[in-house]
């Protein structure tokens, strides 16, 4: 009866379903260093207000004091590059776990022995 209906009527089995590609965010692409980049951009704003208030070229944005300005964008800008280094070292991690032989990954845990 299927070589009465065509082969291209016949529909597929669940075995001949392709699988489903496993989840790996960045596996195709690497991770952008606009975040970084940004970061230290902040950061060089951040001095350069520094350097501005200290020449006496600027006193205030706004209501704001300079000093408080540049702290607060400097502190962002430092927790930015901070934040890109620490999910740099975990992707780098999970990326050395996957990579390991079965054998190192025993987790301390006694073998049926």
């Amino acid at each position: 009866m299927a070589a009465a209906c065509g082969a291209g009527h016949l529909r597929p089995s669940v075995g001949d379903a392709p699988s489903p590609p496993s989840f790996r965010p960045f596996a195709f692409r690497p991770m952008s260093r606009a975040g970084r980049l940004t970061g230290y951009a902040l950061m060089a704003a951040a001095a350069l207000l520094a350097v501005a208030m200290r020449r006496g070229m600027i006193d205030s944005l706004g209501p704001f004091p300079v000093a408080a300005v540049a702290l607060l964008v400097g502190m962002i800008g430092v927790m930015l590059v901070l934040t890109d280094i620490m999910v740099r070292g975990l992707y780098a991690q999970v990326a050395a776990a996957k990579d390991a032989p079965a054998a190192t990954r025993d987790d301390g845990k006694e073998g049926d022995e």
